[in-house]
């Protein structure tokens, strides 16, 4: 560790003391999540923009959340009254808030745990501008449609 001490603290505080406190072991744990992600990015950057949207999740997205301890539902069923949805993902805050919510899977009970919904796209595709190249040209058009119209599906589903 490199550091100028002027007299502010103790050097036993700031060797000792101030690297067991959570903040830093919490910047250890993020760098080696950080130096994980990039070696897999690495690994795999003169194939990324190749890769299908299925293949960018499976082969670096699903990677990528495991590495920074994403607890997560592939997928979740979603009704609503204009349809059935499925988001790529939903996130939850701890292992023990998915598995008691997967106990309601296919049920919009399912998504009030929930703290986050997240889709996932190719690597090239553009996030903020419309795909001519779209099948669905209503939902899959613009990414950040289809995200809205899930949040706004989950929220008036689930409020009532």
């Amino acid at each position: 560790m490199s550091y100028q001490n002027h007299g502010l603290f103790s050097d036993y505080y700031l060797q000792a003391i101030l690297p067991t406190l959570p903040p830093w072991s919490e910047a250890r744990s993020s760098a080696s999540a950080f130096q994980a992600i990039r070696a897999e990015y690495a690994r795999l950057k003169d194939e990324l923009p190749t890769y299908s949207e299925a293949q960018t999740e499976e082969y670096f997205i699903k990677p990528v959340l495991k590495i920074l301890g994403h607890h997560i539902e592939i997928q979740p069923l979603l009704h609503t009254a204009l349809g059935v949805n499925r988001p790529d993902y939903a996130f939850f805050a701890t292992k023990e808030d998915l598995k008691a919510a997967r106990k309601h899977l296919g049920e919009n009970e399912f998504f009030k745990a929930a703290i986050a919904i997240g889709d996932a796209k190719a690597w090239k595709r553009d996030l903020d501008r419309r795909s001519h190249e779209a099948k669905d040209a209503f939902s899959n058009a613009n990414p950040n449609y289809q995200i809205d119209l899930s949040v706004a599906k989950m929220t008036w589903k689930t409020e009532s």
